[in-house]
């Protein structure tokens, strides 16, 4: 369990220690919540809504999430190519 939790403190890019199972519960919990805040503010247009005017997403924000983490070769597992080993796009 302790190398899981470090692979997903490495991957989630995190600067403190997942000590604890209630430590990953608390990380997942944080990432559940930033896909649900980018969910309700998932729109085709740039906006400052659901940041209250702190920020501004950009449009589709999900899509732009999810295009950065299957880039991203820890969270894609293929080196990030957005490609299975048998070369089929995802």
């Amino acid at each position: 369990a302790r190398r899981e939790r470090t692979t997903m403190r490495e991957s989630m890019r995190l600067c403190d220690a997942l000590r604890a199972p209630e430590d990953v519960d608390d990380a997942m919990a944080w990432a559940q919540d930033a896909f649900d805040y980018m969910a309700m503010g998932n729109y085709p247009y740039p906006s400052s809504y659901i940041l209250n005017g702190d920020g501004t997403l950009p449009a589709y924000p999900m899509r732009v999430a999810c295009d950065a983490a299957v880039g991203f070769e820890r969270l894609s597992g293929d080196g990030g190519h957005g490609h299975d080993d048998d070369d089929t796009p995802r």
